[in-house]
């Protein structure tokens, strides 16, 4: 394995391995930036092809997260088995095939088993991702080179805007070039990747079960942890699914400002990979805690007056913004608390970001068309800040987790 030299005063990509993080940046990119969350960028055209109400519209954007969270499960079992190069392939040709079905959907049904797929993909692409830096890049390296793949999400945003405004009102076109950027990204990923381990496994104590298995992951230090993800998962939901159909119900936005509205989104997610360096210079709990007041703040302001642009677009960046660097914040406070088994830990802590997501789209979609979709952002959003009374306890404070083994 080759090693990066260390330098005093090294660039910002310097030494972390972007033979490996540049293509792992693009397959989070398009499954993440483009088959989980563009259904949000192509709501309005989907409510009025399909004729969906809030409720259902809700319902389907669940499927994307219910999606995610089989696949995170699922590979726990796989990736031990198969290598990340084996697993990052299946999830470009289930992101291609998932993006080809919504292209091709002749109703609402399809549309909604077409969303689940896709965001299956994302499942099998983050876990073999953090194992591939865990195996190639130095580990005073690795916190910064998974915190930049993290932020291919943004990217994955940043791209969807224009390719809509090209393809202009046909949608199908769009997801159909998506899936062809899904598959050119695949064969790019593939060959840099590490296979499957061949080396000797570690001898390794037996697997605790029953209530001692469940507290190796549930203590009073990684609580915390798993309840700020689930509930920023279940805040966000109601941006990812309707911010653009607001902008343009509500604001009265054209396609094309409301186009550069959900890339300003992508845009400012950029900030994401610079997650790292903000724990280190603030510390964990202040990073996190400023992070998700801003957060709220972005959710509950775009509702406020809608018609702004210029307030919509504040709302954009700090969204875009605060999402990605909250995922890195997570990522890091996640190997911190799990540093025996820092991958499942990431898996973990990522997939109660999808819980709490599955859980909030329809039930943003159930508020908005109770109540209101102003009372869904707004509610959302004051239950951010409350989150963020949150905070990390010292790592020291819990039991040492053995390692697991498959």
């Amino acid at each position: 394995m080759n090693t990066p030299s260390r330098a005093s005063s090294p660039p910002l990509l310097s030494g972390i391995g972007l033979p490996l993080v540049l293509p792992g940046l693009a397959m989070i990119a398009v499954c993440y930036g483009l088959a989980r969350f563009s259904y949000g960028l192509f709501l309005p055209e989907f409510r009025d092809d399909f004729d969906l109400t809030p409720g259902l519209l809700g319902l389907i954007g669940a499927g994307s997260y219910v999606g995610y969270c089989l696949a995170i499960a699922a590979s726990g079992y796989v990736c031990p088995r198969l290598g990340p190069r084996a697993v990052v392939a299946l999830a470009g040709l289930i992101c291609t095939a998932g993006m080809c079905l919504v292209a091709a959907a002749p109703d609402g049904t399809v549309l909604a088993a077409a969303i689940l797929v896709a965001g299956v993909s994302a499942g099998f692409a983050s876990p073999p991702m953090g194992d591939a830096v865990e195996r190639r890049i130095q580990q005073h390296r690795q916190g910064a080179a998974n915190t930049w793949i993290n932020s291919g999400t943004s990217i994955g945003v940043l791209v969807s805007g224009p390719t809509a405004l090209l393809v202009g009102d046909s949608w199908r076109a769009a997801w159909f070039s998506f899936a062809a950027v899904s598959l050119a990204v695949t064969l790019w990923c593939v060959p840099v990747l590490p296979g499957r381990d061949t080396g000797p496994t570690p001898l390794t104590p037996p697997r605790p079960t029953g209530p001692r298995r469940t507290a190796e992951w549930v203590n009073r230090t990684t609580a915390p942890l798993l309840l700020s993800t689930t509930a920023m998962g279940l805040v966000s939901a109601v941006y990812w699914t309707f911010s653009r159909d607001l902008v343009v119900s509500q604001g009265h936005m054209t396609t094309p400002v409301s186009m550069i509205f959900w890339m300003v989104i992508g845009i400012a997610g950029l900030a994401g990979g610079l997650a790292g360096r903000l724990v280190g210079a603030w510390g964990l709990p202040t990073a996190l805690r400023c992070c998700l007041l801003g957060f709220g703040g972005a959710i509950a302001l775009l509702p406020v007056t809608p018609d702004s642009t210029a307030l919509a677009f504040l709302s954009a960046a700090a969204f875009g913004a605060f999402y990605i660097l909250l995922t890195g914040i997570y990522l890091v406070w996640s190997i911190r608390v799990f540093h025996r088994q820092p991958s499942a830990g990431i898996a973990l802590s990522f997939a109660m970001i999808s819980v709490g997501q599955a859980v909030g789209s329809p039930l943003a979609g159930s508020v908005a068309g109770t109540f209101s979709t102003t009372t869904a952002f707004i509610a959302s959003g004051t239950l951010c800040c409350l989150v963020s009374l949150i905070g990390p306890r010292p790592v020291n404070a819990a039991p040492t987790p053995e390692r697991i083994t498959s």
